[in-house]
């Protein structure tokens, strides 16, 4: 599933922005104080440097509002032209005047003055600008710290418009995290007050989408397995009402028959019969024990299945030569289709001639309308056990490898525990095999894939 761009990306991202935003915020800082120290104009602030290299005097508003003005001066000190509003009555400076107003030794004097010099037409001319002392700080430059005001005012604005931006920044990426957040929090928290069915679905960043997707396919799976446990625990229930049953009704004939001989009911001449029969019930309780136990066993994870590598035809020709007196003196014709060649399998020996006597015998046992039992094997490996008898119905073939499965009603008119189908499954899925029914043509056909 295709997600929206990481986390990482997105924070690389708004840090970006941030730090445009705070260079924007700073020079905006900057631009508003030079705003209002210097009107709308944003006027020089060099004193320095009131006039321009065509020899006029630059804009003098911010100086004007400080309560100074510009004069230029000749060369021996004489006022010829004056800017803005002179505040003295000289026009003309001794020598000794001019040096303590540009050099600042005397605190006692009221203006103080900065002189640019400047040589036009051959001539050389002072431009003085000057200024109230009580406006400026003599120790710095005008430039720097000329007004302290503006200096708290820029500090105060741009702290205030940083610290803004800080808090938005950290609200936009707290909700971009939080609220994933709080929907996976909410989302367990009603798995943990035990809600079924519950699904998370949000939009979100790559990293939370991928938890958003692993806690749904968690659930799932919870769901999966919760249903899995109930048909199994159904299953079992189902299985140990099976088993009593049929081990009540052998049980109690034998109880019957017991009960018979104590009691001197049975006439001498059916007692052996009666033996006979006791002996029969008997033994079909044990047979239902041993497969339950061997059922039991194998499902057990931490029983261990002895492999060991061997001819798989051979042991199939072994396999029906045990069973071949049996088949055919039932009226059975046993054919027997298994290639010289050697295919090698890694089995358990006894377990599966386990698998291939119940294939057979369940053969036997059920083919009560044909006469024909077979067994085939390939080289890849792959078992085939037919008969011609009727047709499993196909409403059976689902269950048919669950315990005490008998077939339908003409294929189970001889007993049989009900179990061999159900351990012949979980042995061959033990080998990491597979066994299943089909029907091929007019034959019941058991397949085992190796």
């Amino acid at each position: 599933m295709r997600h929206k761009g990481g986390i990482f990306k997105r924070l690389i991202g708004s840090f970006l922005i941030f730090t445009v935003l705070s260079i924007v915020i700073f020079m905006g800082c900057l631009f508003t104080v030079a705003y209002g120290i210097g009107g709308r104009d944003f006027p020089s602030f060099d004193v320095y440097d009131i006039v321009n290299e065509f020899g006029e005097v630059n804009d003098i508003t911010a100086i004007q509002r400080l309560g100074g003005w510009v004069e230029k001066l000749d060369n021996n000190y004489h006022v010829i032209q004056t800017w803005g509003e002179k505040q003295n009555q000289k026009q003309v400076y001794r020598k000794d005047e001019f040096t303590q107003l540009t050099q600042w030794e005397d605190r006692t004097l009221k203006y103080l003055g900065f002189v640019k010099y400047r040589q036009e037409n051959g001539e050389d001319f002072y431009y003085l600008t000057i200024l109230p002392r009580k406006t400026i700080k003599t120790d710095i430059t005008f430039l720097v710290n000329g007004i302290p005001v503006w200096n708290v005012v820029f500090i105060v604005l741009f702290l205030s418009l940083f610290a803004l931006l800080c808090i938005g920044m950290s609200y936009y990426l707290s909700s971009m995290i939080k609220k994933p957040l709080k929907k996976l929090t909410d989302g367990m928290e009603r798995v943990r007050q035990g809600e079924e069915g519950v699904r998370l679905i949000f939009d979100a960043k790559a990293e939370f989408a991928q938890i958003k997707d692993i806690f749904n396919l968690m659930m799932e799976r919870l769901e999966k397995e919760k249903a899995e446990k109930l048909c199994n625990e159904r299953k079992k229930n189902q299985l140990l009402l099976d088993l009593s049953h049929d081990i009540k009704t052998p049980i109690s004939t034998i109880k019957s028959y017991a009960n018979a001989l104590q009691s001197n009911l049975v006439p001498e001449e059916e007692k052996e019969k009666v033996y006979a029969m006791i002996d029969v019930k008997a033994n079909r309780v044990s047979s239902l024990m041993e497969d339950m136990f061997l059922m039991l066993k194998l499902d057990r994870l931490e029983y261990t299945v002895e492999k060991q590598t061997l001819d798989l035809c051979e042991l199939l020709r072994e396999i029906c030569a045990e069973y071949y007196n049996e088949i055919t003196d039932r009226g059975y014709d046993f054919e027997i289709q298994i290639p010289e060649d050697r295919v090698e399998v890694n089995v358990d020996a006894k377990l599966f001639t386990r698998v291939i006597g119940n294939l057979l015998t369940n053969a036997v046992k059920y083919n009560q309308t044909g006469h024909y039992i077979g067994i085939t094997c390939s080289l890849s490996a792959r078992i085939e056990v037919l008969d011609d008898g009727a047709p499993i119905p196909e409403s059976l073939t689902k269950s048919l490898f669950d315990p005490f499965v008998r077939g339908d009603e003409a294929r189970t008119s001889v007993g049989g525990t009900g179990l061999g189908l159900s351990i012949a499954k979980t042995i061959i899925s033990r080998h990491g095999g597979r066994v299943e029914y089909l029907r091929k043509g007019a034959y019941n056909c058991f397949v085992i894939q190796m």
